[in-house]
């Protein structure tokens, strides 16, 4: 479990924080106590935790581990605007509904009832430029630079004489692999609340309103973390948000998916067994286990991660 942040070189506790010693950080103390805030353990998996490769979370839960604040001052943008996303505006929109499915905890942002009798969930993200860009498909193509006559431009002087000119532009050509996640967890939402809304709403009665009602639309609302920045332009991202339509998955793919990875972790703890390793698309091809993972470490110790070599 998280039970520690770096700060200006220095390691912090909740108890350092508690008994006010919280001094030689390089943030104040409430940014410490909120990136030391983690959801606890309670035996059963959120379906943010079933994102992850199943080994992160096994060694997350089973292992004390710490964190910079760096890393986690990002994230604490999501958690803030969440007090603005939990507010409706009459009684046909939910906000911040929580919900427990096949033993998998959920929590989404808001479902809208529509006048023409539809409903769309909608889930809220606030991301970097790149993660964004990958999402979108927005990669850079580069071309030769050819003048008005229709010839390649060379270089005339400095270190590039001789080369040709090369000009960019941005295409969009998403891979689905870089969608997968977003979409399984907001299609679990989905077949989710479809359960409770034809078979469980008594356990749901917030949902009276809607009962036989299905969810027909996903959306999906994203604020650029670094927009109007350089870094975000020069990727593609210029818009302040992005408001993206989210296919419908296969019910039966859906439940395969989560209670798959669910059964994958709760054997790992149960067992005291080592999981899988992550991935290649849930290590990022590395990156992730290289410079993000906050339990890497231990990772590392078991000797069988290439990317922790």
């Amino acid at each position: 479990m998280l039970d520690a942040v770096w700060s200006g070189g220095r390691l912090f506790t909740k108890e350092h924080l508690i008994k006010n010693t919280g001094k030689g950080a390089n943030v104040p103390p409430t940014i410490l106590w909120a990136a030391l805030q983690d959801r606890e353990w309670t035996g059963k998996p959120h379906i943010t935790d079933l994102l992850k490769g199943p080994r992160q979370k096994y060694l997350e839960i089973t292992n004390d581990y710490s964190v910079t604040v760096d890393s986690v001052i990002k994230s604490l943008y999501g958690k803030a605007m969440h007090g603005i996303f939990d507010s409706s505006p009459n009684d046909d929109c939910w906000t911040e509904v929580e919900i427990d499915y096949l033993d998998v905890l959920m929590r989404f942002d808001a479902i809208y009832y529509h006048n023409n009798g539809e409903l769309t969930l909608c889930d809220n993200k606030i991301l970097g430029s790149y993660a964004i860009a990958k999402y979108l498909g927005l990669k850079k193509e580069y071309t030769p630079a050819l003048d008005e006559y229709g010839n390649q431009q060379i270089y005339k002087t400095g270190q590039k004489k001789g080369q040709t000119v090369m000009t960019s532009r941005l295409t969009r050509d998403p891979d689905p692999a870089d969608q997968y996640d977003f979409h399984l967890q907001l299609n679990a939402y989905r077949v989710a609340m479809n359960d409770i809304l034809a078979n469980r709403i008594g356990l749901y009665p917030q949902f009276k309103n809607i009962a036989g009602m299905e969810v027909s639309h996903l959306k999906l609302f994203i604020i650029p973390r670094d927009g109007n920045l350089r870094e975000a332009i020069s990727r593609g991202i210029d818009e302040p948000f992005y408001y993206l339509d989210v296919p419908v998955m296969a019910d039966e793919l859906v439940r395969e998916e989560i209670t798959t990875r669910r059964d994958t972790l709760l054997h790992a703890l149960e067992t005291e067994e080592m999981p899988r390793l992550c991935t290649p698309r849930e290590a990022w091809d590395g990156n992730k286990c290289v410079s993000y993972c906050p339990v890497s470490n231990v990772c590392k110790a078991h000797g069988d991660n290439t990317y922790l070599t």
